[in-house]
């Protein structure tokens, strides 16, 4: 059986939209996160107020209102200095990072997100390639490329996955034929 297909190149990946998605994933965690620590604290500290303090029982309830108020204001200014500050580098310098290519035998996945990640799997460990779409990925109508591979000593044997390649369908039918043909070569 011969090989149709060159022996490196790259796979294209939709930079753009997995830029969006990537952003409005992580906007979404870092929003969650900031609320749920200053809901504790405002609530923590509205309830020793209120039971130091109140008079009333209307009293207790406006106090506990203001508190809340208070608490999802300074929650939605820290989550956006975290958000600009932060993450949409992250985000940005991990898409602009991502480079997947096959190499002769290989498939290369270099990714840089908060650590430089370079990694060359042989064909021969891959056992079996999938796209999976969860629903915030079919909000954006992109896939993951994901793939399982075996290895003793790999630090990451097991479940792969690849976000925001272009025709992930066509990629991941293309590879497990690139596989099939350098494998039994």
């Amino acid at each position: 059986m011969s090989d149709t297909y060159p022996v490196n190149f790259t796979i294209e990946i939709d930079r753009p939209l997995l830029r969006k998605y990537l952003q409005w994933r992580w906007s979404r965690s870092v929003v969650v996160v900031v609320a749920c620590f200053f809901g504790i604290f405002g609530f923590a500290g509205s309830v020793d107020y209120i039971r130091d303090h109140a008079t009333s029982q209307l009293g207790a309830i406006l106090y506990m209102a203001g508190a809340v108020v208070i608490s999802v204001a300074l929650s939605l200014v820290a989550s956006a200095v975290i958000y600009f500050g932060f993450v949409r580098r992250r985000v940005a310098r991990y898409v602009d990072s991502l480079n997947v290519s096959v190499e002769g035998p290989f498939l290369r996945i270099r990714e840089d997100g908060l650590v430089l990640i370079d990694r060359k799997i042989h064909f021969r460990s891959i056992h079996d390639y999938s796209t999976v779409q969860d629903s915030p990925m079919r909000k954006f109508g992109m896939y993951s490329l994901s793939f399982t591979t075996s290895g003793f000593r790999s630090a990451h044997h097991g479940a792969n996955a690849i976000l925001g390649i272009k025709d992930c369908e066509k990629v991941r039918d293309m590879l497990a034929e690139i596989d099939a043909q350098r494998e039994n070569a």
